[in-house]
């Protein structure tokens, strides 16, 4: 925690009991899950320890999260098709051609035909076409995408076209809706910049 006095920060050392450290610092995993930190992870013990602990030593007083910065894409974690591994993503609701608005899993539904594919994430190609979006002969990823080009272009690729929706667009962090909606701040470091993290100060 920093109180800012002009130009100056001055640092306060948390003041956590021995059994709150441990809630924050300490984690067990089951077996059947993985051995390293994810987002999962990270999510619960933000919800169920740090915020908790937080409001009860700071009696109304607002939070702010800091974290590293990382300008990957929702869309991203999306494959053209099956072959690899991909993220599961929660529904999302768009309006289709029709000004109706539709909510879309991400997923394969469990009704769906193949129950093979049921509860596994949708590809790329299956997300635009269910929007009627999908154009035929377009690669995941074009020259000037790849090369991170500045382009009014949105139907030069199959990621251009979803990236270019207004629910990608406005979407946000999983860990920003979290925070915010129990009343904190959530900050991302600039890029390219560690002496501004805290934990450089240490």
């Amino acid at each position: 925690m920093a109180i800012y006095k002009e130009e100056k920060i001055e640092l306060i050392p948390p003041v956590l009991g021995i059994d709150e450290r441990e809630l924050i610092f300490v984690t067990q995993n089951n077996k059947n899950e993985e051995s390293y930190w994810t987002i999962k992870h990270l999510l619960k013990q933000i919800k169920e320890n740090t915020i908790p602990i937080f409001e009860a030593k700071f009696l109304d007083a607002t939070a702010v999260f800091a974290f590293d910065n990382n300008d990957t894409l929702i869309v991203q974690k999306i494959n053209k098709g099956f072959r690899r591994k991909q993220s599961i993503m929660r529904l999302t609701t768009f309006i289709d051609i029709n000004s109706q608005v539709k909510v879309q899993e991400i997923v394969f539904e469990q009704n769906y035909f193949d129950s093979n594919m049921r509860g596994k994430p949708k590809e790329i190609k299956h997300v635009l076409e269910e929007r009627e979006l999908l154009k035929d002969r377009l690669n995941l990823d074009c020259l000037m995408c790849k090369q991170k080009m500045n382009s009014d272009q949105i139907n030069c690729c199959l990621r251009k076209i979803i990236v270019s929706q207004p629910d990608f667009v406005a979407q946000k962090f999983a860990i920003v809706e979290l925070i915010e909606d129990a009343g904190h701040i959530c900050i991302f470091y600039l890029k390219f910049h560690y002496e501004l993290n805290f934990i450089e100060m240490y």
